[in-house]
């Protein structure tokens, strides 16, 4: 299941997990859990919160799901922090009888957050991990990854809205490029500049206004990738594809953040080739002035033949990580030396 799955249902029951990347959408599903049932006010009865490294947290976990409701239909039972990879044998049986009960229960709903390092699942969907089949099998699992580049843009214009504000998707994209693609730290920057924007009586983002109100992220930009490919600088770009991989980056997002450059790249161009200059460019794509000089600069000495051949490779290459057994990067470490040789 989705995040946005969970979120659409109208009634809860049984046991979820909830795991995956995104710490954000994690606590985002978990907090909607809360409000469906206490709505914005805790039920210390029926509110059962238990946390796997104090003392004592399996009977208490017990004594929670065999309890019954105080003056509600259903009670709410979180675990944090479960330490699957020190459960014996013998303690992930007795787990699992206990979520299986939960299942069952008409009134109890068990919800299983994990962090993104505390649960092997294994590879999804092809080779899931035994533990995680067992989970599976006795929880709802919500799978919170991390999200793409241009889902990220889309959400971005979504909560700017929730600001009442309105914002173009070039701003949207711009955000994600400057800010990073940490949700939480996104949240806070587009509640800033809806503020800013506000303040100035104004409805609309200006993409000029981001830099002024705006921090930048701290992850490795996609242009900061990309560009390394389109110069050509093999060794610098799989020096960064590396350093996303040590940080567990999801192959279809780093791709994905290749494709959006190498479209504007390839943009960029053909409006040059029609005659636009710089400040063309900006008005009829809304991109900023200053990202507008780093894409002309870096397809200066690429046409526009060589640019839509990189995006052939990238389609080529989105189509080999959908279909077959090659592992991931090993794929897109083929795609960064034949783009070097675009």
């Amino acid at each position: 299941m989705t995040p946005n799955e969970f979120l659409k249902l109208s009634d809860f029951s049984g046991g979820y997990l909830f795991f995956g990347e995104e710490e954000y959408t994690k606590l985002s599903c978990l907090s909607a859990l809360r409000k469906a049932l206490f709505d914005d006010y805790d039920d210390p009865f029926n509110h059962h919160k238990i946390v796997c490294t104090e003392a004592g947290w399996e009977t208490r976990l017990t004594d929670a799901v065999d309890t019954l409701p105080v003056f509600a239909e259903k009670k709410l039972v979180e675990l944090h922090s479960l330490p699957f990879s020190s459960l014996s044998e013998a303690q992930t049986s007795a787990l699992l009888e206990i979520f299986e009960q939960a299942k069952q229960s008409d009134d109890t709903i068990l919800a299983v957050y994990t962090l993104s390092d505390e649960l092997n699942v294994g590879r999804l969907p092809k080779t899931p991990s035994a533990l995680y089949k067992k989970l599976s099998a006795v929880l709802t699992p919500v799978q919170c990854d991390r999200q793409s580049p241009g889902r990220l843009a889309g959400w971005v214009g979504r909560h700017f809205a929730a600001e009442g504000v309105a914002a173009n998707a070039y701003v949207c994209q711009e955000m994600v490029e400057k800010c990073g693609t940490d949700m939480f730290s996104l949240a806070n920057e587009v509640q800033k500049l809806a503020f800013f924007t506000l303040a100035k009586g104004k409805k609309t983002v200006e993409i000029s206004d981001i830099p002024l109100v705006c921090c930048a992220g701290k992850d490795v930009g996609a242009f900061d990738f990309t560009n390394a490919i389109m110069e050509g600088n093999a060794p610098r770009a799989l020096e960064l594809l590396t350093d996303m991989r040590r940080k567990k980056e999801k192959p279809e997002i780093v791709l994905g953040s290749v494709i959006d450059t190498v479209s504007r790249l390839y943009l960029v161009k053909r409006m040059t080739e029609a005659g636009k200059g710089p400040a063309d460019i900006v008005k009829e794509t809304g991109i900023s002035e200053y990202r507008v000089k780093l894409l002309l600069k870096s397809c200066a000495k690429k046409s526009a033949k060589r640019l839509h051949r990189a995006l052939e490779l990238c389609a080529e290459t989105d189509r080999k990580i959908k279909n077959t057994g090659l592992e991931n990067y090993t794929v897109l470490e083929i795609l960064v030396l034949r783009l070097c040789r675009v």
